[in-house]
């Protein structure tokens, strides 16, 4: 039989290498695409070439062995606004088996070995439905992971999909979607936040105390401040409480008579918060206060030698101070320091010690609590001479069973 008498080709396909044979496919060239075979099965398959005489002629017996379809995974996605979970999604031919099977792992990293390990790994109880079919090219699966939980920040869910046939045979894994799965709902606003920063309460700073928070995965209060010494748009990251601590004592700012507006964010495991995701400090728990101005009334005189820092000692009354003398100086010129206290009764700056300081450092024993000290320090020189002062604060608040 020639090939310029050929009228067409047919591709045969049968279960067995001794038929009987089927025609899947009629074609007037020399190739064909079987895309209707069994999937994990062996297919055996023969040409029958017909000429324009009507003669028939077989090519011999082939075969293939078709595995189980794979599914093409092609998305994962967070769904909060569906009440939570993981929406998956992925195509699959339209010839292969319906049952699916979605695998899911957690992997969390390893501080150890710098590597992620796996600590869970399961099948997903969801029920995927047909959402999609394209010109009978591809059908479109998808469902909904509610069973999955929030995980930590080092941590991280791995998803795969397999196809299962009549007999129970699971295909091979389709490729891997990572999802980070985070909450994403804030915790309530902090109710109940007060200030306590009048002429008649605090000299140590501001006192905030707020309800706690219901939120069960409460993972910290932040507090912020706002001064009118600016524009009143500058946010200050002033500090933090644990779950169940409903009090904050803010002892680093001045307590020069400036009014503060403070804010109280609670924030879960997750980091969400109500500034967070809104992004907008008013939005959270605040309250405006005006401090209690209690800088000395004697101005300490310009030219200051020494740059002196003060801050609340380890021990509860005592005061840590540190200084450095100015580089344009000659250090062998220093035969010691002064440390003086401001001291309200007398209007006046007093030495704390008989003697000069000949390091660097000090620290205030005698300081008492609930109050900001004020300090000096000076340098004197061997010629007898002391030095402009440099000045420093501290506050110290009262103690914790306060």
């Amino acid at each position: 039989m020639s090939e310029e008498g050929l009228l067409k080709y047919e591709l045969l396909r049968s279960s067995s290498p001794d038929g009987p044979f089927t025609v899947v496919q009629s074609s007037l060239g020399n190739s064909a695409t079987d895309e209707t075979a069994p999937y994990g099965e062996t297919s055996y398959y023969k040409v029958a070439a017909t000429d324009l005489a009507g003669n028939t002629g077989y090519s011999a017996v082939v075969s293939f062995s078709r595995p189980l379809a794979v599914p093409y995974f092609n998305r994962s996605q967070n769904r909060p606004e569906d009440g939570g979970g993981v929406g998956l999604s992925w195509d699959v031919s339209p010839y292969a088996p319906t049952e699916f099977r979605v695998h899911r792992e957690e992997r969390r990293f390893n501080d150890a070995t710098g590597t992620f390990d796996v600590v869970d790994s399961q099948v997903v109880p969801c029920a995927p439905t047909l959402t999609d079919t394209a010109y009978g090219t591809r059908h479109t699966y998808a469902c909904t992971d509610t069973t999955v939980t929030p995980s930590p920040s080092d941590s991280y869910y791995v998803y795969w999909v397999t196809t299962v046939d009549a007999l129970g045979r699971e295909s091979r894994p389709s490729a891997t979607h990572l999802r980070s799965y985070r909450d994403s709902t804030a915790p309530p606003a902090v109710t109940g936040l007060t200030a306590t920063a009048t002429a008649t309460a605090t000299e140590y700073g501001t006192v905030l105390d707020w309800e706690d928070s219901p939120a069960a995965d409460l993972a910290q209060y932040t507090v912020f401040r706002k001064s009118t010494k600016d524009d009143g748009t500058e946010l200050t990251w002033v500090g933090r409480t644990e779950p169940g601590t409903t009090r904050f004592v803010d002892t680093e700012n001045l307590q020069d008579g400036e009014t503060l507006t403070y804010f109280v964010d609670a924030v879960d495991t997750s980091n969400n918060s109500i500034h967070t995701l809104a992004g907008a400090p008013y939005r959270t728990a605040h309250t405006t206060v005006t401090e209690r101005d209690l800088r000395p009334t004697a101005e300490t005189p310009s030219g200051r030698l020494v740059s002196a820092e003060a801050k609340a000692g380890p021990a509860a009354g005592t005061v840590q101070l540190d200084w450095n003398p100015s580089p344009a100086y000659d250090p062998t010129d220093i035969t010691g320091y002064r440390v003086y206290r401001w001291n309200r009764a007398t209007a006046a700056y007093e030495p704390l010690t008989a003697d000069p300081v000949t390091g660097l450092s000090y620290t205030d024993t005698t300081a008492a609590v609930g109050t900001t000290h004020f300090y000096w320090v000076t340098a004197l020189h061997a010629d007898g001479t002391e030095s402009a002062p440099g000045d420093a604060w501290a506050a110290l608040a009262p103690q914790q069973s306060d």
